[in-house]
């Protein structure tokens, strides 16, 4: 009989290990029958047969919490553990209870055990699940980036990978429905996909040699090749003499390995293992890279940082199997835990981990292999949950794709979901004013017109104020309008830095160059009775001259008007010194003087009520002491 080695989530039931048929029958009574299950890895018939033995001695209820375990049935084995934690049971199995308390969001409970664990001599680094505690509930705050929903394929409750293709998917498929109480293996299907979260009924593949009695899985498709799991003994019942013969490892393990079919006129063919496989360890989940050249992989080879670690190898040849020899990814990738269902994605590669800090069980992982960004950052709520998310494959859009979980329900049920990028809108404020003065422009119309067709119309308040809302993955076209000046639009590209759009929010109209139009400079100011603009003033007078350079077709009068103070005849002198004074300034910036008129009008155009033997406030008065600009 074949033994079976116990590895981790999903790929334990991958990792199949025979178990003769003979043998079980030949067995006597259902306690040796139900170990016999639970050492070859038959956790369901296991939990089956130790449901009805009277013997409830540690070794068999150990056992009946480790297939809970085993089989991500999480509420169950938290029950089960809880029963002989206090008893002295195996030091992995502390931890095991630790993963199972993350899993269902006991936090502070976990914490306690992986202390435990560590204080027996635990020998793995539980260092980065110990932070869980004190980092899940604070990242839970955070809003998510994705949002998923579940989609209505069947996964027979393990869900092992998919690739896109076509107009659908193909994924591992389960051989039977009959899944509660008995080990189901599972085979490549397509699915055509008939809306955003519906797929039509999968067909299996039914190419020689895709599928066998076994597993078949974590399809990964580039170009004309696919890129598959499947185990490499195909032997139901195995002379245990003979094992290397018949593909089986030292250990007794039927151990998984990849395999690339190609695609020829739409049939998978010439289905071939590849050179990095052996029978003494396994190499799962195959990823190949959006432009072909990298093939990404699980495996417990020896030399790794874990149970599993991430590899790459590189093409270096068209032909099939035509890679490098396989590189561990490293440390900043693969932890003490397990790592799977590598996939890249526009130079960022996405994977599952149980070994760094997380919500709870295997998180989503991302890191950027571009070499810009170091370091691999956890995917957040959203995509990940308390519970297992793994297998994440993106569309070419890089904003949406799909996933596996088993966040619903408490008993491990894996479902495939898609997920949606989330694009939060963020608020910048605007300013508009006229071009020469900087003046505010109340009342100015604004529209902004977003690349998905929404329109939103607006105007700016007394001050020139405006509040305009932005998602980061549209462009924008914005357009700034007031009567009497020339519209202004801006073009907006999507991602653009909201740091960029506020400085180009920063908005100035001009007015239209057409005659009769009259600019009101009321902020060109003079000293008590002098006739030379104030410092402060010439950058105005700069941007007149700006303003005549662009438009050298126009003559403008320059009226300079004061305010009812003092007599009429000095008032008409000094506003006519002013406007001279203005006018001088404009020639020496090379602004031809015939197109120019200076005159002063003294207070005999006051614009408010503020006339002689009226008392006013001085801000009154200021809006009478003026230069304007008249288009002739």
């Amino acid at each position: 009989m074949v033994t079976f080695t116990k590895i981790h989530r999903n790929l334990f039931f991958f990792i199949f290990s025979l178990l003769s048929l003979q043998v079980y029958a030949q067995t006597e009574g259902n306690l040796a029958k139900a170990d016999l299950s639970f050492s070859t890895g038959h956790y369901k018939e296991a939990l089956v047969l130790y449901g009805t033995v009277t013997d409830q001695s540690l070794p068999v209820l150990e056992k009946t919490a480790l297939s809970y375990y085993f089989i991500n049935d999480y509420a169950n084995a938290e029950k089960a553990f809880a029963k002989i934690i206090d008893q002295k049971v195996d030091v992995e199995t502390v931890r095991y209870y630790a993963e199972v308390l993350l899993n269902n969001g006991k936090h502070k409970e976990a914490a306690v055990l992986y202390k435990k664990y560590k204080d027996a001599g635990g020998k793995t680094d539980v260092a980065n699940r110990e932070k869980i505690p004190a980092w899940a509930p604070e990242n839970a705050k955070v809003r998510p980036e994705y949002g998923v929903q579940a989609l209505n394929i069947e996964t027979g409750g393990r869900s092992l990978g998919l690739s896109l293709y076509k107009d659908g998917i193909i994924f591992a498929t389960p051989q039977e429905l009959n899944v509660n109480d008995r080990t189901v293996f599972y085979d490549l299907a397509y699915a055509a996909k008939t809306d955003s979260v519906n797929f039509a009924a999968p067909q299996v593949l039914t190419e020689k040699d895709l599928n066998s009695l076994f597993y078949e899985g974590s399809p990964s498709i580039g170009g004309e090749w696919m890129y598959f799991t499947k185990n490499a003994s195909e032997k139901d019942e195995v002379n245990i003499k003979r094992k290397t013969q018949n593909k089986i490892s030292k250990e007794g393990v039927n151990v998984l390995q990849i395999f690339v079919a190609q695609n020829v006129n739409g049939v998978w063919s010439n289905i071939k293992p590849l050179p990095v496989n052996s029978i003494e360890y396994s190499c799962t989940h195959p990823s190949i890279s959006s432009d072909g050249k990298t093939l990404y992989f699980v495996s417990n080879m020896p030399g790794g940082f874990g149970g599993y670690d991430i590899y790459k190898m590189e093409r270096n040849n068209i032909v099939v199997g035509g890679f490098g020899k396989p590189e561990n990814m490293g440390k900043n990738i693969n932890s003490a835990g397990n790592e799977m269902f590598p996939h890249e994605n526009k130079g960022t590669l996405y994977f599952a981990s149980n070994g760094f800090t997380g919500f709870g069980g295997y998180d989503l992982y991302s890191t950027d292999l571009t070499g810009k960004l170091s370091g691999m950052v956890n995917m957040g709520i959203g995509m990940n949950s308390g519970k297992d998310d793994f297998a994440a494959v993106f569309n070419a859009d890089g904003e949406t794709g799909y996933l596996s979980s088993n966040r619903e329900g408490e008993h491990g049920y894996d479902k495939i979901y898609s997920f949606k990028k989330i694009w939060y809108p963020f608020t910048v404020n605007a300013n508009v004013k006229d071009k020469v003065s900087l003046k505010a422009i109340p009342n100015a119309g604004v529209v902004s017109i977003a690349s998905n067709g929404k329109e939103i119309k607006t105007t700016t308040d007394a001050k020139g104020n405006l509040t305009l809302e932005f998602y980061p993955n549209l462009s924008y076209s914005i357009t700034f309008s007031k009567e009497g000046y020339v519209p202004k639009t801006l073009e907006i590209p999507a991602f653009t830095d909201p740091k960029d759009i506020l400085a180009l929010l920063e908005i100035s109209l001009e007015v239209e160059a057409k005659k009769d139009v009259v600019m009101n400079l009321d902020n060109i100011y003079f000293a008590f009775g002098k006739a030379e603009p104030l410092p402060e003033s010439l950058p105005i007078l700069d941007r007149l001259t700006e303003f005549m350079n662009d438009h050298p077709e126009i003559r403008i009068e320059l009226s300079a008007h004061t305010d009812c103070r003092g007599s009429d005849a000095a008032n008409s002198d000094l506003s006519g010194r002013r406007a001279q004074a203005c006018y001088d300034y404009l020639v020496t910036k090379k602004v031809d003087p015939k197109r120019m008129v200076p005159k002063g009008y003294g207070e005999s155009k006051l614009l408010n009520q503020c006339k002689d033997g009226i008392e006013c406030s001085e801000d009154l008065h200021q809006k009478n002491r003026r230069v304007e600009i008249k288009i002739l």
